[in-house]
C-alpha cells in the first residue's frame, strides 16, 4: 500500500508520502503521523510587534535620545529551530524638527538569506527645532565645559 497525502494549517502546506505499508490501517497511521510530524515543525510567531522600540537615535542641541519604534507588527508562519536574524536600519543622529510618526529607519527580519518582513521604524514623539536662545545657551554651556575640561 502506498500513498501520497498533502496536509494545511496556518498557511503551510506539508506533503509525504508512503511506499509500501505492510496494510491500508498502518499506512494510514503512519501518514498521519508524518503529517503531524511535518505541520509541527511550523508556528506562527510574531517577529515585529507595533510600537516596539528598536532603536534610539541622538538629538541635536543636547536633546534627550529619540526612540524609534516599529510602525506595524509582523507575524508569520516560519520553521521551529531555524534563527531568524533582524536588521535594523537607521540613522545615528536627526536634523530638526521631527514629527511624530515619520520615517526614520526600517526593521528587516530574515530567515537565513531571505526576506521575512520589512517594517518601517518612526519617530515616538516630536521633536521641536529650539529657538534662538536655546541655541545658544547650548553651544555656550559646551564651551564652558570644555574650557573647564583644559583647566582640570
Amino acid at each position: 500500500w502506498s500513498e501520497v497525502a498533502a496536509a494545511r494549517r496556518s498557511g503551510v502546506v506539508v506533503y509525504a508520502t508512503l511506499i509500501g505499508a505492510p496494510s491500508r490501517a498502518s499506512r494510514n497511521a503512519d501518514l498521519a503521523e508524518l503529517l503531524s510530524f511535518g505541520l509541527a515543525r511550523y508556528r506562527l510567531a510574531t517577529l515585529v510587534r507595533r510600537g516596539q522600540a528598536l532603536a534610539t537615535v541622538e538629538v541635536p542641541y543636547g536633546g534627550r535620545p529619540l526612540a524609534l519604534v516599529a510602525e506595524r507588527g509582523v507575524r508569520q508562519v516560519v520553521r521551529v529551530g531555524r534563527p531568524l536574524k533582524e536588521r535594523v536600519v537607521a540613522p545615528l543622529a536627526v536634523s530638526l524638527p521631527v514629527r511624530r510618526g515619520e520615517r526614520l529607519g526600517e526593521v528587516r527580519v530574515y530567515d537565513r538569506r531571505r526576506l521575512l518582513a520589512r517594517v518601517p521604524l518612526v519617530a515616538a514623539r516630536s521633536v521641536s527645532r529650539p529657538d534662538l536662545l536655546g541655541r545658544v545657551g547650548y553651544y555656550a554651556e559646551r564651551t564652558v565645559r570644555h574650557i573647564w575640561s583644559w583647566i582640570s
